[in-house]
């Protein structure tokens, strides 16, 4: 520990930010191999819900929790989504856009994501689909691209397709299921396969407002 506090002492202010930038690009590389990317949600509504939102899933984010809930939605929604600095550190900002557009056969969504920095930086388009089976279930499927791109180490990119269901079981209770990542992507030259994750969830409003 003393010997690190020495050494650091002796570079110059500029040399120790570049430094810095280079430990934190290695952690989130690190990090995102092993989790392969994954995020910490997507809006305000879900993240209030520990994202416990693929049940819900009623606005524009449906897209990323369970597309089958773009059929929720009764008007045309846009939505910006930002974290300027998340663990008071700006390299890790995320940024978001997003609209739905409901037709008279579906509900299509688009969402644009980017994560990181000048050195490290994650993009992610979607495009989704909602359609109603009949008046009380849904399906859905969104189709992902993704770009990682390190600085001096080139970029990688891949498509992922996911797909969900929304039933509602009574007037107070609705159960939702969805996989991404259905056909199991690799990323990378590597052989790195993207996360695929299955997620459950039922609602139940006690009181309906």
């Amino acid at each position: 520990m003393c010997v690190y506090r020495k050494y650091t002492q002796k570079l110059l202010p500029q040399q120790a930010k570049r430094s810095g930038k280079v430990l934190l690009t290695s952690i989130i590389t690190f990090t995102s191999v092993l989790f392969a990317m994954e995020n910490n949600g997507r809006g305000a509504k879900a993240i209030g819900m520990a994202n416990a939102f693929v049940a819900f899933a009623d606005n524009i984010w449906a897209i990323d929790y369970n597309p089958a809930g773009l059929t929720r939605l009764h008007r045309i929604e846009a939505s910006a989504f930002v974290i300027p600095e998340q663990f008071g550190l700006a390299e890790l900002r995320t940024g978001a856009l997003g609209i739905a557009i409901p037709l008279s056969f579906a509900t299509m969504g688009c969402t644009i994501e980017q994560f990181g920095f000048d050195l490290f930086k994650e993009t992610e388009w979607r495009t989704g689909v909602g359609i109603k089976v009949d008046r009380s279930v849904s399906i859905g499927a969104s189709l992902n691209l993704h770009y990682l791109e390190i600085l001096k180490y080139g970029f990688s990119r891949c498509a992922s397709l996911d797909g969900g269901i929304l039933a509602q079981v009574s007037e107070r209770i609705s159960i939702g299921f969805n996989l991404q990542n259905i056909v199991q992507t690799i990323l990378g030259s590597m052989g790195d396969r993207y996360s695929q994750v299955a997620a459950f969830g039922v609602c139940w409003f006690p009181i309906r407002i």
